[in-house]
C-alpha cells in the first residue's frame, strides 16, 4: 500500500471523526443537556456553563483533528518520519490530557453538587481512560517519530 493512499485513508478517518463530533458536540449534547435541564429543574442554572464546557472541549478535539490532519499531509507527501509529526502528536497527547483534567474538573465540581449519578461517573471514568489512552500513545509515538527522523537524517548524511 502506497504512502499516499494510507494518507487518503486516514483522512477519511478524519473528516468522519469530524462529521460524528459535529454531530455530538453541536446537536446530541444539547438535547441531553435540554433534557436533564427538565430532569433536574435544580440544576438549569448549569446548561449554559455545561455547554460552553463541552464545547471548549469539542474545540480542543478539532484542533486535535487538525494536528491529526497535518500529519496525514505529511505521509501523503512521503514525510512520515519528521520533527513536524513529532511535535504534533506531542500537541495532541498533551491536548488530550487538558481534555482529561476539564472532564475530571467537570466531574469533581457535579459530584459536589450531588448531581452526578453513579451511571454518569461511569461513563466519565470511561470517557478519562480512553482520553488518557490516547494522549499517553500520541506521546509515545512522538517519542518513537523523533527518534526515527533522527535516524532518517542520519541515515540521509551518509549517503
Amino acid at each position: 500500500m502506497s504512502q499516499k493512499s494510507i494518507a487518503k485513508m486516514l483522512k477519511v478517518f478524519c473528516v468522519v471523526v469530524a462529521v460524528v463530533g459535529a454531530f455530538f458536540f453541536f446537536f446530541y449534547a444539547p438535547l441531553l443537556v435540554d433534557e436533564l435541564a427538565i430532569m433536574y429543574p435544580e440544576a438549569a442554572y448549569l446548561k449554559w456553563p455545561g455547554l460552553v464546557g463541552i464545547w471548549v472541549i469539542a474545540i480542543l478535539c478539532y484542533v486535535v483533528l487538525g494536528n491529526f490532519w497535518m500529519i496525514c499531509v505529511r505521509i501523503g507527501e512521503d514525510n512520515s518520519f519528521c520533527n513536524e509529526n513529532a511535535d504534533c502528536m506531542k500537541r495532541m497527547g498533551l491536548l488530550s490530557f487538558v481534555v482529561a483534567v476539564l472532564l475530571t474538573g467537570a466531574m469533581i465540581f457535579l459530584g459536589c453538587l450531588g448531581f452526578l449519578g453513579i451511571a454518569y461517573f461511569i461513563v466519565y471514568s470511561l470517557l478519562m481512560c480512553v482520553v488518557c489512552g490516547v494522549g499517553v500513545l500520541c506521546l509515545a509515538l512522538s517519542a518513537l517519530i523523533r527518534r526515527a527522523a533522527q535516524l532518517k537524517e542520519e541515515n540521509d548524511l551518509t549517503i
